[in-house]
């Protein structure tokens, strides 16, 4: 009699530990290849309906969402094959969107536990219940998803991420181009929890804003969080986590001294590096689990975190 309680003990035990690991995230890697990939799904979102389904294929399941309200735009689509799905957001396109980009004010997030920028948290609200409105279809909680996006689609990508993290989804990346900032220090820290690659080119002056103001130190300033990839000039790669970073400039004096700045954070700009890479690079592999670990290849040699 006791060991069929402890058999069914340990039955039981192994049923509740399987059944919490269904959500867990089966894709644990990250390559430049598929960093080259992601960018081209972001500039393709700036592009007509047509052109992105090009882009997606005609064998995946896509839907596009036009958001009027925001003057914004984001697609999903689907691979059942691969058991993979994306959101990627399109960033700023209009006047709305640039007025959206500067608004420094931040509000309080209850669902995330969290300050947020006021224009960035809005957007990706109106996205989240777009995707509500259609009980997230086609998006399903067991596949891997990603989340893309450049500039406020960048901004958007990480609020939303969080969100759908939240509803049960299975967050595998979130993968932005030129994203600001999106909280401040308290916010950054509960985001690092989030498998958040940002991709940074160097000299893009928009991943420093909202710049320190009277207005914006107010309830702490704001900051970033998650995995950096600092794109540079020669077609070298660093990547920095948790502030570390070796001995490149990153402030916002530096920047501003940088030759044709709107261009370094156009998402053209972000495509060609990344592309310049993905052919000079053998392999870039990036794994998250409760943080980042790296390794870079080149035909050379590799790069490890210290």
């Amino acid at each position: 009699m006791l060991n069929k309680t402890i058999y069914r003990c340990l039955l039981i035990a192994f049923l509740f530990f399987s059944s919490c690991s269904i959500f867990r995230s089966q894709k644990e890697e990250l390559t430049i290849a598929e960093v080259h990939h992601y960018a081209s799904l972001s500039a393709v979102s700036y592009q007509e309906n047509t052109v992105i389904r090009q882009e997606v294929g005609e064998n995946m399941e896509l839907k596009i969402f036009p958001l009027e309200s925001v003057a914004g735009k984001f697609f999903v689509f689907v691979d059942h094959e691969k058991e993979q799905q994306f959101v990627v957001i399109r960033g700023t396109h209009n006047l709305q969107n640039a007025i959206d980009d500067l608004r420094y004010l931040r509000t309080q997030d209850e669902k995330l536990g969290m300050l947020l920028h006021d224009g960035f948290r809005d957007y990706a609200s109106v996205i989240y219940r777009e995707l509500e409105t259609v009980d997230f279809a086609p998006l399903s909680t067991s596949y891997d998803t990603m989340v893309i996006g450049h500039s406020l689609g960048g901004a958007a990508a990480v609020i939303l991420g969080a969100y759908l993290e939240e509803q049960g989804f299975n967050l595998a990346f979130i993968v932005t181009f030129g994203q600001p900032k999106v909280t401040n220090e308290e916010g950054a820290k509960k985001l690092e929890e989030l498998p958040l690659v940002r991709i940074v080119n160097n000299g893009d002056v928009v991943t420093n804003i909202p710049i320190v103001t009277f207005l914006t130190a107010k309830n702490g300033r704001f900051e970033h969080s998650g995995l950096e990839m600092l794109l540079h000039g020669d077609q070298r790669i660093r990547l920095d986590y948790q502030g570390k970073t070796d001995g490149w400039d990153l402030s916002l004096e530096g920047q501003l001294q940088a030759v044709n700045p709107v261009e370094k954070h156009g998402i053209a700009h972000y495509l060609k590096k990344v592309r310049e890479l993905s052919e000079v690079l053998k392999g870039t592999i990036i794994k998250f689990d409760d943080g980042f670990e790296w390794k870079i290849v080149t035909n050379q040699s590799s790069e490890q975190p210290n």
